[in-house]
């Protein structure tokens, strides 16, 4: 297979810049002098990898990274072993994980017995999960069980120049299939995930109990004849805004960015490219919902929509912001009809509801209400009936659905001018900040999957 033999010449390359990737990894990420290896010489002449513990920017960080020079870039119990105490430190600390793949996966000659040693691996992973941050890098290969258990991860970074999938050589495994179906959060060169992968850790907190952290910040500058989503990212701290799985799923944009230096997720719709939800669009948002309130992460939801295309996703997305405890503010920016009000931008869903001037919200699309509750003005009356009935919905969207109705109704919490968003945002997470709100006791919810 084509993949496999280009991967062993990267590795059988005297100058390949895999051969330094392990030590590379470490340098590049943690403060200097600060990596501390965790059982450095535990399965010494198999050491596929290595385990420890060091400062990102004087934030403690738990790591393992693969080297794919050793062992025939497999995968053996020693590794795993190596990784499982690693996670026993970040469960007993609370300290964020980050993962370096680079291997071909479970190394053949263990057979069975590596098979309990991988299920113990993606179980203490998916117990994790929601407690202590998990970033996983995919700096080169990664098949097999080593790709099930990196896709447990919070987040997943990788490089272009990399390989995920289930089988090695796999159809599923080219990069465009990976960033269509949305099973990286970010990809490119070896140099962007390395310092995206810095600043995301930095807007992190510690763990599902620790405060956010407050950065250092910029206020945005001036731009004039900006798109909607481009007044959206705007509202942000200055180049804050970390966009995630960019390329899946069209309608939305999500990421993390900071409000006057205070860790905000933001979900923001993208009328231009696509003016419904669509089924790829709520599956990213609602992850990324129930991401942020894992760590408590404010969510901001910008709306601008006027129907869903898949009724199991609409119930995805309701759920997760509906089970979410986080505080969550939505910003209408543009049309906000039917379920689309119900699902996300309600009063049940959202803590606060602000409303752009010259939006609208609608309990049904305009053309739909016009026709079944004004059926008597559509009648014709002698003028061209095209016309008439544009006429006619645009009376509709002034008298019935304008974002001035919506206030009155109690629909929304206040009218604002988009160049007020910012410092509206501000007084609202002020207070919402140290919200609480008790969750009827129970194990999970049974949401739409």
């Amino acid at each position: 297979m084509e993949i496999i033999e280009n991967i062993k010449k990267k590795i059988d390359n005297p100058i390949s810049s895999l051969k330094n990737s392990l030590h590379e990894n470490i340098e590049n990420l943690f403060d200097q002098n600060t990596f501390i290896q965790i059982n450095p010489t535990y399965g010494l002449e198999n050491s596929g990898v290595i385990c420890g513990y060091g400062k990102v920017n004087n934030k403690k960080v738990f790591s393992f990274i693969q080297n794919i020079n050793s062992n025939s870039a497999a995968i053996s119990k020693y590794h795993i072993e190596k990784i499982l105490s690693l996670y026993d430190l970040a469960l007993k600390t609370g300290h964020p994980i980050v993962g370096f793949f680079d291997s071909f996966g479970a190394d053949l000659e263990e057979g069975n017995s590596l098979f309990k040693s991988f299920s113990k691996l993606i179980n203490i992973s998916n117990k994790l999960s929601g407690v202590v941050p998990q970033i996983a890098v995919i700096s080169g290969s990664c098949f097999g069980s080593c790709a099930v258990f990196a896709s447990c991860f919070d987040i997943i970074l990788m490089n272009s120049e990399a390989s995920l999938g289930l089988d090695i050589g796999g159809k599923n495994s080219d990069l465009e299939y990976i960033k269509n179906m949305g099973l990286s959060h970010i990809i490119g060169t070896k140099e962007k995930i390395m310092d995206d992968l810095k600043n995301i850790i930095n807007l992190l907190p510690q763990n599902n109990i620790s405060t956010l952290p407050n950065n250092d910040f910029q206020n945005p500058g001036i731009i004039q004849n900006q798109s909607i989503s481009q007044t959206v990212i705007n509202t942000f701290d200055k180049s804050s805004f970390i966009e995630l799985q960019k390329g899946f799923g069209k309608h939305f944009s999500i990421g993390i960015a900071t409000l006057f230096g205070r860790t905000i997720g933001a979900v923001i719709s993208n009328y231009d490219s696509l003016e419904y939800i669509d089924a790829n669009s709520c599956t990213k948002a609602a992850r990324f919902v129930r991401f942020c309130d894992s760590y408590s992460i404010p969510i901001i939801t910008f709306i601008d929509a006027e129907k869903f295309m898949s009724l199991r996703e609409t119930a995805k997305i309701s759920s997760a912001y509906a089970d979410s405890t986080s505080p969550k503010i939505t910003v209408i920016t543009g049309k906000a009809y039917g379920s689309i009000y119900t699902s996300i931008c309600s009063k049940g869903m959202s803590d606060i509801t602000f409303g752009w001037n010259d939006t609208y919200v609608s309990f049904l699309p305009p053309k739909t209400a016009v026709e079944i509750l004004w059926s008597d003005k559509l009648k014709s009356d002698g003028t061209n009936q095209r016309n008439h009935r544009e006429n006619i919905t645009k009376e509709y969207m002034q008298k019935q659905a304008s974002i001035i109705k919506a206030a009155n109704d109690g629909l929304i919490d206040e009218v604002i001018h988009p160049s007020d968003t910012r410092h509206k945002l501000q007084e609202i997470l002020d207070i919402l900040i140290n919200k609480r709100e008790r969750k009827i006791p129970k194990k999970h919810s049974n949401i739409q999957i």
